[in-house]
């Protein structure tokens, strides 16, 4: 069986068992070893060469990941949409904040569920990783409601 890496514009775009060219694209003949981890592989100087900046642009993924899915408060960071015990997800922001708010303004001891410590990014984002950093059940403050605020109004108008 033959293997390839297609390359599109200067730039390792995929994988193929067959050739294929056109326009700015074609293949080139690589290993099963190099076809079976094609992630780790760049295309440069007319070569498929392993791509020693692969850990770190994976890290610096996982973390533009996490900075578009959690906010940071003074309770830690929180998920804009998290996953409720039935597996549906929720609006933080907009269906849980007003209710702890409030809470908290009629007397209420409301806590936040869950917030997180902010990850390591060289490891994988799991679920069980994600969980080993929850902090669980921290009171609202009026800090908090706050700092949610501004987060809310900063999603408005941009920044």
């Amino acid at each position: 069986m033959e293997y390839y890496a297609i390359i599109q514009h200067n730039k390792l775009i995929g994988k193929s068992q067959c050739p294929c060219t056109g326009e700015d694209i074609f293949s080139i003949e690589i290993t099963e070893d190099i076809y079976n981890d094609i992630e780790h592989y760049i295309y440069k100087d007319g070569e498929i060469i392993i791509n020693t900046h692969y850990e770190d642009e994976q890290a610096k993924r996982r973390e533009q990941e996490f900075y578009k899915e959690f906010f940071n408060t003074s309770l830690g960071w929180i998920r804009r949409k998290p996953t409720l015990a039935d597996g549906s997800q929720d609006d933080f922001i907009n269906n849980d904040l007003p209710l702890l708010a409030i809470a908290l303004i009629s007397g209420g001891s409301p806590v936040l569920p869950i917030a997180y410590k902010l990850p390591d990014f060289t490891k994988e984002l799991t679920t069980k990783y994600m969980e080993s950093l929850q902090v669980k059940n921290q009171p609202i403050t009026a800090q908090f409601i706050n700092e949610c605020s501004r987060v809310k109004m900063a999603d408005f108008i941009g920044g």
